[in-house]
């Protein structure tokens, strides 16, 4: 029945229990929107549900959700012999990303402060593609999908922000919501905040390499590729140096101010070109029938996807002077003055960020992780030794990439001590933030700490990699992935790993562990050893 108060829906019930007994309620609620997948009109759904839910009772109800939340579990959790907080902050991060994750649809994504609404708005950023992807696309790829099809569900609003500009192609909004795709963050952000694009394009890859399902890419995704690639272009412009160069634009850290040749969006923009001109010509060769048709809708003009190539090949990427093979942040960074950030304060860091090299976030630390394939363990060593004694981590989004850099780098207690930071932000309430919802891409980014960090795992061009070192406090640790179709359950400690295989995938699918390499159709099983 309707409430007193307009808005508002209420139920009322009476019931006499007598001395001894018990009385049960069951409350049956049913939640449609028109964003649900076949569902246009949500009053209609929502009761035809309560009826079937009625129909079907109370026990059958239960059971089905037990066995939908055991398949969920089976397929993503990770158990380790360690650390009892360990093992919850892990689980209470793999729960909260399934709580959120869009399995029906793509119609919408994840906002960035899960289900509250107290910060962002529900809008969504850059962080889903970033942070909460490689979960998805290695534990539950239905939805890793349905997130890249939400952006290509929305490349006319990316159309509309470029045109903004002044700009061709597309740019994805920072801050973006699912009915128009436009931007929607203030202070003008839009004008030169653009890494997003380049994130998403990156994520696009990342997808395709994990899952092998190359045909998304190019079929879906050959718009966005070249819609992303051909924003970059038109933004970038040829200095005396023959190099192009990204003129005034910002990083992760949104509030920094913005300039020439930042580093972060230069190597990601380098990267997505590189990306969009790979799986045009893979489309070309594999698919030309829908290349064709992309093409021709498109206007894509003959030398279009050479081009792209070519620019990524010239993008300016100035270095750090005396760390070779370090980018450099902006070009702002070096001509504040050094200081000790140790005992800085959040409000500390709002009034001297202009004056002392003090850093928000990891900024290039996570372009090196990102991009690791394009630097040496050394350089990315140089980077986070650089950069990491100036970095304050005001942001949800830098104690974890930290802590996976370390465990790259060989530098394990700063790994582990950042994997307990980070894991705890929500559940610590670290930074007086928890009341205005969890922080979605840095409890994705718990899985990231202990798979892509502790485990090594990386997407190669044609295998997948581990290369383990767990933190002294694990004894073993167990998880499932999902590689090219194949089903895989690790078990991994003390110098030991068993890898037990099932599922019909790739035939050929390749996997790297402990310096050997397997064949993931040879057989149900793979035990070998690692050095710690």
């Amino acid at each position: 029945s309707s409430a007193s108060r307009s808005g508002l829906l209420s139920q009322r019930g009476a019931s006499q229990v007598a001395p001894g007994h018990a009385a049960s309620w069951v409350r049956l609620t049913a939640v449609a929107t028109t964003r649900d997948e076949g569902i246009d009109e949500p009053s209609s759904a929502a009761k035809r549900i309560l009826e079937q839910a009625v129909a079907a009772g109370f026990e059958t109800l239960v059971k089905a959700q037990e066995g939908i939340w055991a398949r969920r579990w089976h397929d993503t959790d990770i158990a380790i012999d360690g650390p009892a907080r360990d093992q919850m902050m892990i689980r209470f991060g793999i729960f909260s990303l399934l709580q959120v994750a869009p399995f029906h649809a793509d119609t919408l994504s994840i906002p960035a402060r899960c289900y509250a609404y107290n910060r962002y708005n529900g809008l969504y950023f850059w962080d889903g593609e970033i942070f909460l992807l490689p979960f998805y696309q290695f534990c539950a790829p239905p939805v890793a999908r349905n997130l890249l099809s939400f952006r290509c569900r929305t490349l006319p609003g990316a159309r509309r922000n470029a045109a903004l500009l002044g700009a061709e192609g597309a740019i994805f909004p920072w801050q973006g919501d699912a009915d128009f795709g436009e931007e929607q963050a203030p202070w003008g952000l839009h004008k030169y905040l653009w890494h997003q694009n380049a994130d998403i394009i990156y994520a696009f890859d990342q997808y395709a390499r994990a899952t092998g399902n190359e045909a998304f890419l190019c079929n879906e995704g050959l718009e966005v590729l070249a819609e992303t690639a051909r924003f970059w272009v038109s933004q970038l412009q040829r200095g005396d140096d023959g190099l192009y160069h990204l003129e005034a634009t910002v990083g992760p850290d949104e509030a920094e101010e913005h300039g020439p040749d930042n580093g972060y969006t230069s190597l990601m923009a380098r990267r997505s070109l590189e990306i969009s001109n790979r799986w045009w010509n893979c489309a070309m060769d594999k698919t030309p029938g829908a290349a064709d048709l992309a093409a021709a809708k498109l206007g894509l003009i003959d030398g279009e996807v050479d081009e792209w190539a070519s620019l990524a090949g010239k993008v300016s990427i100035p270095e750090v002077p005396g760390c070779a093979g370090v980018p450099l942040q902006d070009a702002f960074f070096l001509s504040r003055k050094p200081a000790d950030i140790s005992n800085m304060t959040v409000e500390e860091y709002w009034k001297k960020r202009g004056e002392v090299q003090v850093i928000k976030q990891a900024d290039i630390v996570l372009a090196m992780y990102l991009l690791e394939d394009r630097f040496t363990k050394e350089e990315i060593r140089r980077g986070y030794e650089f950069y990491e004694p100036k970095t304050l981590h005001v942001s949800s989004l830098s104690y974890n990439t930290h802590a996976i850099v370390a465990a790259i780098i060989g530098k394990p207690h700063d790994a582990y001590d950042y994997f307990r930071k980070a894991a705890g932000l929500d559940l610590d309430n670290l930074r007086d933030a928890t009341k205005d919802g969890l922080h979605a891409a840095a409890l994705g980014a718990v899985w990231q700490m202990a798979i892509p960090g502790f485990m090594g795992m990386r997407v190669r061009e044609d295998h997948l990699a581990f290369e383990p070192a767990l933190p002294d406090a694990w004894k073993e640790i167990r998880f499932p992935i999902q590689y090219h179709g194949w089903h895989l359950r690790f078990a991994v400690g003390g110098g030991r790993y068993r890898i037990d295989v099932s599922g019909e995938g790739r035939p050929g699918a390749m996997l790297k562990i402990g310096g050997a390499s397997w064949a993931l159709d040879a057989g149900p099983t793979i035990e070998g050893r690692y050095r710690p």
